[in-house]
């Protein structure tokens, strides 16, 4: 058992020194009406890229796409109001204030409009953005998450025993379960350790706001997207997952790509490949003028 946790502590090690390796740019903090919001700028292209991180993770986990895209690109990269570096008051965290922390953001570095790249939990995010501030949006791209979600009674009552198990005192190992299902057989160990070590450090009573508001009806209208959009997500079977049939409905100037092989977190596990989906997109549809 010793050796296996030891292990897992060299592995974890390795992947983090091979983060910090690489550089998100130059750390600046917005005020906001949680305090302060931590962001990176790196790059100073004409055109803006806006990373958005998931659930209960941080800016770190776009370091690599930060890394691509600074030699063309302003990028700003953010930890949302109660994660990573930025003030954590004990609060409702729903997704219209995720999203005004944006605008907060992009208001201080003086950036009129962006492209803005959500994962996960990011995606809602980023789709509420829009809704908010459409003139402001230059383009999306969504995640590895949903496009529509039924909230219906089942759905809410499964919403409220997930948000109680992440009220409860003592719940790593629950937790643990919970991103240990985002993998699949392929993700690299130390990934996944480090994935873990992160989500695990955020608070607990932003988990479970977060997850309660993020499957509010409000946020699951079904209405349009008129910027371009990439939709970008795994092959794991799921009869939930978006379809192009769907995201022609919702956004007709938009794309489905699919990575093959890699779990929930795609950007890290396969960012090559990742990095290249997003260029391609840009350029086909005219983002980059």
């Amino acid at each position: 058992m010793r050796k296996k946790r030891f292990a897992s502590f060299v592995l974890l090690v390795l992947f983090s020194l091979s983060l910090t390796s690489l550089t998100l740019g130059i750390e600046k903090s917005a005020d906001f009406k949680t305090g302060k919001v931590i962001y990176n700028v790196e790059g100073d292209g004409a055109k803006t890229l806006v990373f958005i991180h998931g659930w209960t993770c941080n800016k770190d986990f776009w370091a690599k796409q930060v890394e691509y895209f600074k030699s063309g690109f302003k990028v700003i990269s953010l930890d949302l109001p109660g994660h990573g570096k930025s003030d954590k008051p004990e609060i409702s965290y729903d997704m219209n204030l995720y999203a005004d922390s944006i605008k907060a953001v992009m208001d201080q570095e003086k950036t009129e409009k962006a492209i803005l790249i959500g994962h996960s939990m990011g995606v809602v995010v980023v789709r509420q953005f829009y809704r908010r501030y459409p003139e402001r949006t230059a383009g999306l791209v969504m995640v590895d998450f949903y496009l529509r979600f039924n909230i219906d009674t089942q759905m809410e009552q499964n919403r409220e025993t997930l948000v109680q198990n992440f009220k409860k005192k003592d719940n790593e190992e629950f937790i643990r379960m919970f991103i240990s299902s985002m993998f699949v057989t392929e993700s690299p160990a130390d990934l996944k350790e480090w994935i873990i070590k992160e989500m695990l450090s955020a608070p607990d009573y932003v988990r479970a706001s977060s997850i309660e508001n993020m499957f509010q009806k409000e946020v699951w209208i079904d209405d349009k997207i008129k910027v371009p959009l990439l939709l970008i997500r795994t092959d794991a079977p799921d009869p939930d997952n978006n379809t192009s049939e769907e995201l022609a409905e919702i956004a007709g100037d938009s794309k489905l790509e699919i990575l093959k092989g890699v779990g929930h977190f795609m950007q890290l596990e396969s960012p090559v490949q990742f990095n290249q989906a997003l260029m391609k997109f840009f350029e086909e549809y005219g983002l980059l003028k």
